[in-house]
């Protein structure tokens, strides 16, 4: 068996990975869990695990992007008593704004819709 990414210059056919024996695939992923829930309702670690990173300044504080189309900052939700936001309120600011970069047309952060959560287990 042989990759079309390992000999690129070669007279490839391309198929469908689909019906590729599981004993030629690079990877397995197996679904460990499936949840359908509000999207605003990501927590910290759902969003460390999807991939979101909170830029920090030399000194530890986090940071929001100001400008851009969907930039964190609109999406901030801060303690009106304290007036200081929790990192999970950073985490969740860059998170929707990640969402509403990358959503299908008319779905927004704001209409807070039911998305899949799903967890899978890769194994090379």
């Amino acid at each position: 068996m042989a990759y079309k990414a390992d000999d690129p210059v070669g007279n490839w056919e391309w198929k469908s990975p689909v019906i590729m024996s599981r004993e030629f695939s690079r990877f397995h992923f197996t679904v460990t869990a499936a949840d359908c829930r509000q999207v605003r309702t990501i927590t910290e670690e759902e969003a460390r695990a999807a991939g979101i990173v909170v830029p920090i300044t030399k000194e530890g504080h986090p940071l929001l992007r100001l400008t851009g189309k969907f930039p964190p900052c609109d999406y901030m939700e801060v303690d009106p008593i304290s007036g200081r936001a929790s990192s999970a309120d950073y985490f969740r600011a860059h998170f929707a704004s990640a969402f509403d970069a990358r959503a299908k047309p008319g779905q927004t952060w704001a209409d807070n819709s039911c998305v899949w959560l799903v967890r899978v287990e890769v194994k090379r």
